[in-house]
Parts: structure tokens; C-alpha cells; sequence
């Protein structure tokens, strides 16, 4: 199966997508699938590896997710100080699955790919 686009959602940060995210999505494990694709730029095949599952069932999920949000009309804006606590466990669960695509690359022949590791450990500090 072939990976469908990076551009599945329009430019946005990281901060603007996860209100979104919480505001569509209850289900933990699709926010945190969108942000891995949206924020991430992870493939359709990383995020199977990530979440242990085949890539057209993920690609599934982000066109369903995709449709729900066009659907619902929902804007992205930047969370007030205030939302930002209720969205901390989907942030750091898209981290962790970062930091570990990193570190044990699901793409063949990479033993690592060592700025993605970086990248995820520099945000889990901030």
C-alpha cells in the first residue's frame, strides 16, 4: 500500500492541531495518530509500526479522522494557558512514539534516525 500525503492537514503548530484534536476526537489513540501525521509528519507506515498495526488500518483512521473534522467545521486556534493540562497525556504519548521512531527507526537499513530522537527529547523537556 502506498502512503497517502503529508498534507492531509493544513499548516498549522502543534498547539493549534491539538485543540483540535481534543475538541473532534475523544478517543486518545486517534489524537494522538493525528498528531504523529500532522505535527510529526510521520508516514502511514511509522505510525502502524508505532502503534502495531497495518498501515491501511491507519490510513483508515486518518481519512475517517480527516472527514470528521472538515465535517464539523472546526477551526484551529492556539489553546488559552488553561487547556493546555488536559492535553499534556496526547502530547507526550505522540513523544514517546517520536523519540522511539528515532531511536529504533522503522524504516529498513537506519539503525537510527538520531535528530528525531533529539527533536522529541528536546520537547519533552520544554
Amino acid at each position: 500500500m502506498s502512503d497517502t500525503s503529508r498534507t492531509l492537514f493544513p499548516p498549522a503548530s502543534s498547539g493549534e492541531i491539538q485543540v483540535t484534536l481534543s475538541a473532534v476526537f475523544r478517543e486518545r489513540e486517534t489524537q494522538t495518530i493525528l498528531m504523529l501525521r500532522a505535527v510529526c509528519g510521520f508516514t502511514t507506515a511509522e505510525i502502524a509500526h508505532a502503534f502495531l498495526t497495518s498501515e491501511a488500518a491507519v490510513a483508515r483512521r486518518l481519512v475517517r479522522a480527516r472527514q470528521k473534522i472538515v465535517q464539523a467545521g472546526i477551526p484551529y486556534h492556539v489553546p488559552r494557558d488553561g487547556d493546555l493540562d488536559e492535553r499534556l497525556g496526547e502530547v507526550l504519548a505522540a513523544l514517546y512514539l517520536m523519540f522511539n521512531e528515532g531511536y529504533l527507526t522503522s524504516r529498513g537499513g537506519a539503525s537510527a534516525r538520531r535528530d528525531l530522537a533529539e527533536d522529541a527529547a528536546g520537547m519533552a523537556a520544554a
